[in-house]
């Protein structure tokens, strides 16, 4: 039942690695339109290509210069270019979670990478639309427990315990949606379990959750 492919042999490309980390984006041709997180931005303005050298090329039809955005993105101008000579511990693929829809379609992978010790995540296909990791599962929850965590790692872990086992995530400690409580709760688990790492995000993520949930049982 595992959704984890370990693939460490595999590096991530510049332009992946961009598109993973912008909003509203959509491609065009050879190129794809992204919000530009380097000014306030309603209609997407940031150019976003590929270049010859497997280079991620970005261009903001606002005028933002490059290193703004690269900056406002949590990057270095480092990240932008990909050079086949890259050590064996520089930006890899160590992990992959597929998110899938209520009857189980896939909807997009999240790609855990290493970049000489630093973890990184990005979307496959960029700008999918998030959802519940596990969603798919719901359907055979009704009556039974239901075990949510904060990371996909966890989830997983969770449902190797036994077949009997059921085990969502939200992928993250702050991108939880009031959506969910509301597929979870229309799911009539009899028990939910919220995992909760030991530090503040942690906390604040198993709060709101419980919280969150609460509402909907008790309306």
């Amino acid at each position: 039942m595992t959704a984890t492919t370990r693939m460490a042999s595999t590096l991530v490309r510049p332009i992946d690695l961009v598109l993973s980390k912008l909003d509203g984006v959509s491609r065009s041709g050879d190129q794809w339109m992204a919000r530009c997180p380097a000014h306030k931005d309603r209609d997407p303005s940031l150019s976003v290509s590929k270049g010859d050298d497997e280079r991620a090329l970005l261009n903001c039809f606002k005028g933002c210069d490059t290193e703004d955005i690269v900056r406002a993105l949590g990057l270095s101008m480092s990240d932008l270019f990909f050079s086949p000579n890259e050590s064996p511990s520089s930006r890899r693929e160590v992990a992959r979670y597929t998110y899938r829809d209520e009857e189980g379609a896939r909807l997009y992978d999240k790609v855990r990478t290493d970049e000489n010790g630093k973890k990184g995540f990005f979307r496959n296909p960029p700008g999918a639309p998030s959802s519940l990791y596990g969603l798919e599962r719901l359907k055979h929850v009704r009556d039974s427990l239901l075990s949510l965590s904060e990371s996909e790692k966890d989830c997983e872990a969770v449902i190797r315990l036994g077949p009997e086992m059921i085990s969502v995530s939200s992928g993250g400690a702050t991108t939880w949606r009031e959506e969910w409580s509301e597929k979870i709760a229309a799911a009539k688990p009899r028990l939910v379990v919220v995992l909760e790492h030991n530090d503040d995000a942690g906390r604040k993520f198993s709060a709101r959750v419980a919280r969150s949930l609460f509402e909907r049982v008790s309306a």
